[in-house]
């Protein structure tokens, strides 16, 4: 039998279609809705860095269709802005002004702020051949393309004006709650930087342009990653996105001068780069959780979280329960004298991590600590080779990952040894970064364990990513690129073969990404043999549901306020159920190109709590596809607020 598999990145384009309605669901708070909108843009952006190049070059039937996937959505992303977005806003007493809403004394104080803070930053280059040979677009750089002229009845000219965003801030406040774009108040004041010519339009644009960087070769991995950063403003532009009232003149003189294809122009709205709206939100529309309150039960009976885990197993369920929990677990290693060293993967980190300070103060009290730092997050290179340097002159251990294989893993492991010499260890182990911002809208799960087995191999693990060699076969963990693979498969197998003896047989993972077709076919073989199969795919999936050879297999997407992110891999095993958990989505690059780990749950009472949390996830009727079963139960379901109650409840339970 022939199988079909979905193309990932087209149906990476849906999962974001998905976070685009979640930006129209009118049931949100507005500044939840803009948060989804701002993700949707800054999604839309990487995949432009670092999916569309290859199809751009290899295959343009596959760049075609996306593109016409990512019109269609951005004309609902400018609909939703002009017609729903700014008018919430501004019922919710915060307005954004257009040069035609300003009253005098708006345009008195709008001239003297771009006089004052905006002229001397803005980057002026007429288009004129001689000049294009030394300009180059910056890349995710808001442009304003403006045609002027003489008079009215002489030759139209265009030039460029820049605006650099180190220098210069996106957003302008007027008042308490008056704002204007930048970009507005640099078009009130075009008669400043084009004095005597006659203005005849003006439009917003960006380019993106593909950021992969090659690891390749012996050299070291700093330089390798400085030198690609020093490329990524001359590589290949991938979009040209724009405003789309544009004229088709316009554009024609864009493309020519700048010499873009006009294949790679991308209409949008007028305000690009939506993403900037991230800081907004933080600044002036505080995210309204409705969770970091829970009160983990066990933590708060020993009133520490490493005599806890001493003693049991714990489970941290993000942002149901705060990301406060991890960072008093590491002060207190910091001040624990029996704490003696500390090891970390470190792959992506808030900006401003408090996490760095702890590990520097770890040092200052004596102690060995040893990083291993992975410069080739996408996206957070320049960030994280800041931090390996402050890291270094402070004394820690940075190791850097070889060039070949990516480190995605997120464990650390403390190191402890009592009065009498007697050395043990405790394990952090999860599924999402060591990053306390993300943490409050993404779900991710943490174990937390003295558990001597698992504990033996994450240190083990930790000594093969350092010295490079990968030849430990794990019992308990699974690790690619060694067994995780082989596991997951051997494991679908096992429920096979329950199947086929008219056992009971069912798997349950919930996922980031479902890719790797060794997989898909084992599911599909699976799902042929009676075997039922419950997938839970935040992002992209390659599997095609309800064809003949995947009856048996559900999938769902859900997407709400916070970002599932966190990995659960359910075997139902004969009544005696395996859970694991980690960094690790079914993708081949994950599965075979990159050092991932997930971790067992052995604690009977903690896998209770797994399936529990799965059994809600599954049942949501109000943000995955399923809402069509809202009309036939009568109930409507909502995962995350029964999440946060179930565990609400344990907390009671147990006072």
């Amino acid at each position: 039998m022939e199988y079909e598999y979905r193309n990932k990145d087209i149906s990476w384009l849906s999962f974001n279609q998905r976070v685009l309605e979640e930006a129209a669901n009118c049931s949100l708070s507005v500044s939840e809705r803009l948060r989804f909108l701002a993700y949707f843009s800054n999604n839309l952006d990487e995949f432009y860095h670092f999916k569309v190049y290859k199809y751009l070059k290899k295959d343009l039937t596959i760049a075609e269709q996306i593109k016409a996937i990512v019109s269609r959505q951005q004309e609902d992303y400018y609909k939703l802005l002009s017609q729903s977005i700014f008018k919430d806003l501004h019922s919710e007493g915060v307005s954004f002004l257009k040069s035609n809403e300003l009253t005098d004394g708006n345009r008195i104080f709008v001239r003297r702020y771009f006089k004052e803070n905006v002229l001397a930053n803005i980057q002026l280059v007429m288009l004129r051949n001689s000049v294009l040979k030394n300009f180059h677009l910056s890349d995710n750089t808001i442009y304003l393309s403006v045609c002027y002229s003489k008079s009215s009845s002489s030759k139209k000219k265009y030039a460029i004006v820049g605006i650099p965003p180190e220098k210069i801030s996106r957003f302008i406040k007027l008042d308490s709650n008056l704002f204007m774009f930048v970009e507005d108040v640099i078009k009130c004041n075009m008669d400043l930087i084009l004095p005597a010519y006659e203005l005849d339009s003006v439009f917003s644009f960006k380019v993106l342009r593909h950021f992969k960087i090659k690891y390749k070769g012996e050299e070291d991995i700093k330089d390798i990653v400085k030198h690609g950063m020093e490329k990524r403003n001359k590589a290949a532009i991938t979009v040209f996105i724009h405003d789309k009232d544009m004229s088709i003149e316009h554009r024609n003189e864009l493309s020519h001068r700048l010499n873009i294809s006009e294949n790679l122009f991308l209409a949008s709205s007028s305000y690009i780069k939506f993403s900037d709206f991230f800081s907004f939100i933080d600044k002036y529309l505080p995210f309204e959780s409705d969770c970091g309150s829970v009160t983990h039960p066990v933590i708060s009976k020993y009133g520490s979280v490493i005599k806890a885990a001493r003693r049991t197993d714990i489970l941290l369920h993000y942002p149901y329960h705060s990301f406060d929990y991890f960072i008093k677990f590491l002060q207190e290693a910091v001040v624990d004298k029996k704490i003696k060293e500390i090891t970390i993967t470190w792959y992506r980190v808030a900006r401003k991590s408090v996490i760095s300070n702890l590990l520097i103060m770890a040092v200052r009290n004596n102690k060995r600590v040893r990083v291993v730092m992975e410069l080739k997050a996408k996206m957070e290179e320049v960030k994280n080779l800041a931090f390996a340097k402050k890291m270094e002159d402070n004394g820690i251990s940075v190791i850097y990952t070889n060039t070949d294989i990516k480190v995605h893993a997120k464990m650390l492991l403390l190191k402890r040894i009592n009065k009498k010499g007697e050395k043990s260890y405790i394990s952090y182990l999860s599924t999402g970064n060591f990053n306390e911002k993300s943490a409050e809208s993404y779900t991710d799960h943490a174990l937390i364990t003295s558990s001597v087995d698992v504990c033996n191999e994450v240190n083990v693990l930790f000594g093969e990513i350092i010295d490079n060699e990968f030849k430990y076969q794990f019992k308990h963990l699974l690790v690619s690129p060694i067994n995780l693979k082989r596991g997951i498969l051997e494991k679908i197998q096992r429920e096979i073969r329950f199947a086929k003896q008219g056992k009971e047989a069912s798997l349950r993972f919930k996922m980031n990404g479902l890719q790797d077709i060794d997989v898909i076919n084992k599911l599909y073989e699976a799902s042929l043999t009676g075997v039922k199969i419950e997938l839970l795919v935040r992002g992209m999936s390659c599997l095609v549901p309800n064809m003949e050879y995947s009856r048996n297999i559900h999938l769902v997407r859900l997407v709400d306020k916070y970002l599932e992110h966190g990995r659960i891999y359910y075997f139902h095993n004969d009544g005696n159920p395996e859970i694991y958990m980690g960094s690790a989505d079914l993708m081949t690059k994950k599965l075979d190109k990159r050092v991932e780990s997930i971790f067992p749950v052995y604690d009977k009472e903690l896998r209770s709590e797994i399936i529990c949390i799965l059994d809600i996830l599954f049942s949501d009727n109000t943000n995955t596809e399923k809402k069509e079963s809202v009309l036939q139960s009568g109930k409507q379901i909502r995962a995350q607020k029964e999440i946060y109650n179930y565990l609400s409840s344990l907390t009671n339970t147990l006072k």
